[in-house]
């Protein structure tokens, strides 16, 4: 049967402190690889975050530009409206006074007519 040493020697206690040694820098060295491994997942979260933010500022930017332009529209319309409405209004004077001779003869204006008064 074997029988433990109460004794340590030089080359136990040194093996020993050889193997702590091992032990620690196999630690430090996996904490390093999570630490790193954490770090690329948070540039990674960080870096996509970044993207969403700049899809979304180019996003309301063009928007932004969007009604813009509908408002710039809108007001060149409002304005070209005025010399349309100029022009067309001694063009329906003629026709409703047409509609007035079509009426007193009891003569039905055709739906041709109808279309372009609208």
């Amino acid at each position: 049967m074997i029988q433990p040493r109460t004794k340590l020697t030089d080359a136990d206690r040194q093996q020993h402190a050889n193997e702590v040694e091992v032990f620690n820098l196999q630690a430090v060295h996996t904490q390093k690889i999570k630490q790193m491994e954490l770090d690329g997942k948070l540039a990674d979260i960080q870096g996509r975050l970044e993207s969403a933010r700049l899809a979304r500022e180019s996003q309301e930017r063009t928007k932004n530009a969007e009604l813009e332009l509908a408002r710039i529209e809108a007001r060149w319309l409002s304005w070209l409206r005025i010399p349309i409405t100029i022009i067309k209004l001694p063009v329906y004077l003629v026709f409703g006074v047409a509609y007035c001779i079509a009426v007193a003869r009891k003569h039905e204006p055709p739906d041709s007519f109808w279309r372009f008064m609208r």
